[in-house]
């Protein structure tokens, strides 16, 4: 039987040939045999679009490093897609419990104001 990380990329070869931005959906269940479990047990795909893979990180020190290796994570990302569809690669720092629950707060006291 072939591992379904085998097929996947022929499966959403449409997808990925039109630059479709559901490909990081598509890389998060599958994010720790593309990146490696070192990678992915730190990071995962976010979001995609113009030929960007934006990967969010749980914290500074990971996103530094992460953002030295974005050409390498490029190459694999491509390697394990089949076609050049990855250009670039960018890294952001996931928002701490306080800075969501902070943002959302403000928010809340916004809309009672409007």
């Amino acid at each position: 039987m072939e591992e379904i990380g085998n097929f996947l990329p022929r499966i959403f070869k449409r997808q990925v040939h039109r630059g479709d931005p559901r490909l990081a959906e598509v890389l998060a269940p599958l994010w720790p045999r593309v990146a490696g479990h070192a990678v992915a047990e730190h990071s995962r795909p976010v979001r995609f679009g113009g030929g960007t893979l934006v990967l969010e990180t749980d914290g500074d020190c990971w996103a530094t490093q992460l953002q030295a290796l974005s050409k390498e994570i490029q190459t694999q990302v491509n390697r394990f897609l089949g076609e050049p569809v990855i250009r670039q690669v960018r890294v952001r720092t996931a928002p701490t419990a306080s800075e969501v629950r902070g943002k959302n707060s403000r928010e809340r006291k916004r809309d009672l104001w409007q």
